[in-house]
């Protein structure tokens, strides 16, 4: 996107944000620029679309800018990512399958990979942490990535693929089930034990203990509300925007296009009513104050319509139903203080 395009995205996307509500004065704003491998564009392009962004929400309580990279670059490209964007980088990771290459080579994805990881780490004093990506077939390296996070003392985020309707990404109820076990084994062996982040276990967690009331902050993150209309929104480099990267990857529900000023309210009234509609359909399971029915992008991708719950409810499920044991096991002074301790 071209800067004129983006300075002309901001002042569209503000007018989108105060008719859906908000108030800039109390909102602290979260951008991360994400796509392709965006580390290959010149640092001095990547510094003026940061100022640019800067300068175009001001008005706001506070604004955090960063960027998600594959880490294959110089380390003299990556000192100036990472000063540039105030070590403010996201990386996803794949330690054990041949899926991701560089120039045909697995190992050599890996080398530039854990070389740059350990070069933040010696130059910055800052242990990356990264995402994974679960589906059918890199199940079975979740455990070891687990336990290399453990050993490296980095944060992980285990991010189950989404139920394509296409066939694409299917668990039949079988891996299903074999993935809910691992889930809940891998939480037992982390809660009060690990010393690193492993989400979405945190997350989870944090979500059941802002509900006994406290000073924790009870909010909801992308794929665990019903108020997709209130989260976010994500653009594409031509205009067209959505609530979150999912649906854009999926091409449903889109909001308009920034740069021509088209609004489609359609997806915003379709998100309200998903918000009222599973309330109610919810409304009797013990987790729902804290999952809010799951992702509805998910839900589309699995076939189902806009108002279903997520198709991997089972599996929150378990989740949720574990952590209530071990809140019963643990004082919640006791909980915060080890949570206080994870890198």
């Amino acid at each position: 996107m071209s800067l004129l395009n983006l300075s002309e995205s901001i002042d569209s996307l503000k007018l989108y944000m105060g008719s859906a509500g908000v108030n800039p004065k109390t909102t602290t704003l979260t951008v991360c620029l994400l796509g392709g491998e965006l580390t290959t564009l010149s640092i001095t392009y990547l510094r003026q679309v940061k100022e640019l962004l800067k300068q175009g929400f001001t008005e706001f309580r506070d604004i955090e800018i960063g960027i998600q990279t594959n880490l294959i670059m110089t380390t003299a490209k990556l000192d100036d990512v990472y000063r540039l964007f105030n070590g403010n980088i996201g990386t996803s990771i794949d330690n054990f399958s041949d899926a991701r290459k560089f120039k045909g080579s697995s190992e050599r994805y890996r080398d530039i990979f854990n070389q740059n990881v350990e070069h933040i780490k010696k130059g910055y004093g800052d242990t990356l942490g990264g995402c994974y990506v679960v589906s059918t077939g890199s199940m079975k390296y979740v455990a070891s990535e687990v336990s290399l996070a453990e050993e490296r003392e980095h944060p992980l985020k285990l991010i189950v693929g989404r139920q394509s309707a296409i066939g694409e990404e299917v668990f039949s109820q079988r891996q299903l089930n074999k993935l809910t076990n691992l889930y809940v084994s891998l939480l037992e062996g982390w809660f009060m034990r690990s010393s690193v982040a492993l989400e979405p276990f945190l997350y989870m967690l944090n979500r059941k203990l802002s509900l006994l009331g406290g000073e924790l902050d009870p909010f909801e993150s992308c794929n665990m509300t019903n108020k997709c209309h209130a989260q976010g929104v994500c653009m594409e480099p031509n205009g067209d925007f959505y609530f979150c990267q999912e649906l854009a990857d999926l091409k449903k529900m889109k909001l308009g296009n920034l740069l021509t000023g088209e609004l489609d309210s359609m997806p915003i009234d379709v998100s309200k009513f998903r918000e009222a509609s599973i309330t109610i359909g919810c409304s009797s399971c013990l987790h729902f104050n804290a999952c809010k029915g799951g992702c509805m992008a998910y839900a589309l991708d699995a076939g189902a319509l806009p108002s279903a719950k997520d198709p991997y409810c089972s599996l929150h499920y378990a989740v949720y139903s574990k952590i209530d044991e071990m809140l019963d096991t643990y004082e919640k002074a006791e909980i915060i203080k080890w949570k206080k301790t994870l890198k």
